[in-house]
């Protein structure tokens, strides 16, 4: 694999005000962000894979609050590479988790994380072929789609319970273990396991609540 060119310095600056921006939770960059990454990424996993549309949308959900989580809170620090790039390999990281959660036996076709990370390549503008429907950001999403849905998130983590909050953000964000973050909650590794479970399903209603009502 090539060496990754970086970022000359007028597109460094430019990326970090867009970090900037996210972190303020600026509505406007926050969409671009969200298409940008929906437009690679939900065709990328349908090419590759026999996921379904459906279940290739709720991997970019999930993928994105983690992503959006680690951007506010800091974890996420710019090393000359686009936000973008990071965004995607959090994706592909769950896509990979769900074809083997949920179909063992599917086949997907497998790469080292950077040299198939399409934000990282020269020729970014090459992306899947956009004569199938999908692979159109606004066959996914309008605007007020992409509005509604960051709202309907953020509503739903606001309403999680403490407890929940500080579980997801330990075990999605942190990337700790269930026996770690029961230790933070002062719990069994089994009991976190449970309640982990409970957690991500109630996150998930109160997202779908919210996004109905949009």
């Amino acid at each position: 694999m090539p060496p990754i060119n970086p970022l000359p310095d007028s597109s460094k600056r430019s990326e970090e005000k867009r970090i900037e921006a996210l972190r303020v939770n600026d509505a406007d960059a926050w969409r671009d962000f969200y298409l940008e990454v929906s437009r690679i990424f939900i065709p990328y996993a349908l090419q590759r894979s026999s996921i379904s549309e459906d279940d290739a949308y709720d991997v970019f959900q999930e993928a994105m609050i983690e992503c959006s989580l680690k951007i506010k809170d800091g974890r996420f620090q710019f090393q000359g590479k686009p936000v973008t790039a990071y965004a995607f390999t959090i994706c592909r990281y769950r896509w990979i988790n769900f074809v083997k959660r949920q179909k063992p036996t599917d086949s997907y076709q497998e790469w080292s994380l950077e040299e198939d990370n399409p934000f990282l390549d020269d020729e970014t503008e090459s992306t899947p072929s956009s004569s199938q429907d999908w692979a159109d950001p606004a066959h996914w999403w309008g605007d007020e789609t992409v509005e509604a849905d960051l709202q309907a998130l953020q509503r739903a983590k606001d309403e999680l319970s403490d407890t929940c909050r500080t579980l997801i953000e330990c075990f999605y964000v942190e990337e700790k273990s269930l026996a770690e973050c029961g230790i933070r909650l002062g719990i069994q590794e089994g009991s976190a396991k449970v309640k982990r479970f409970r957690c991500t399903q109630r996150f998930r209603e109160l997202y779908l609540t919210y996004r109905k009502k949009e």
